[in-house]
């Protein structure tokens, strides 16, 4: 895909490492305005020139190891901080939910989904999810739960392609997600999970963590 850099061995760590130059240079910009610029520009800045970078193509990139991903994961973070104010080293899963964005991984899982709903309803291209299968034949669970065909993978290079990480995310959906047929309301529905999910997520509980004494308020 034209913007993806690719090396032989399909680690995307090249694409990673040059997105994160993008964002930090993004990131730099934040920190030294953020106490001139209103959130609400902040927002707009993060939206253009963050999300866009992370979201493209990112069914692509987003499986590949931990330690590439991760790369992506920390620059977010850090952006997130400076979009709200916080200081350094505060934990970011209350930031997440308050401005209503999505963890990286979570962006990816997302759009995996939103593409496997696509094949689903077949709304996408003939030629892109031709790619693509429900699982049919005897009734079983899969086919009850509108699960899509799993291809077989011999190679650990190839468990990171979409053939395999669309199936596998829109699979562990819960059926009354996948059965809104509608894709604006799939994706209200989809998105709210997400942030349902960050609600739910244990409270820091450390002795004396600098992030919860001090970092973590406003600058």
């Amino acid at each position: 895909m034209v913007g993806v850099k690719l090396d032989e061995e399909l680690s995307f760590k090249y694409h990673a490492a040059e997105m994160k130059a993008k964002l930090s240079r993004v990131n730099y910009v934040l920190a030294r305005s953020k106490n001139e610029l209103p959130l609400n520009v902040r927002v707009l800045i993060y939206n253009s020139l963050v999300r866009s970078v992370m979201e493209f193509a990112c069914v692509l990139y987003g499986a590949a190891k931990a330690g590439v991903v991760g790369t992506v994961e920390k620059v977010q973070k850090k952006i997130i901080r400076n979009v709200i104010g916080a200081r350094y080293r505060a934990h970011t899963n209350e930031i997440f939910l308050e401005l209503g964005f999505l963890k990286f991984r979570d962006m990816v899982e997302y759009n995996q989904r939103v593409l496997g709903h696509k094949i689903c309803y077949s709304t996408l291209p003939l030629n892109i999810r031709s790619d693509f299968s429900l699982v049919t034949g005897r009734e079983t669970r899969a086919m009850k739960n509108m699960n899509l065909k799993v291809p077989f993978c011999s190679k650990r290079l190839f468990e990171t392609a979409p053939c395999l990480t669309i199936p596998t995310a829109w699979n562990n959906l819960d059926k009354e997600i996948k059965i809104i047929e509608k894709v604006k309301p799939f994706k209200n529905k989809l998105r709210k999970s997400y942030f349902d999910k960050y609600q739910n997520e244990p409270k820091c509980s450390s002795r004396g963590c600098y992030s919860c004494t001090g970092s973590s308020q406003r600058s």
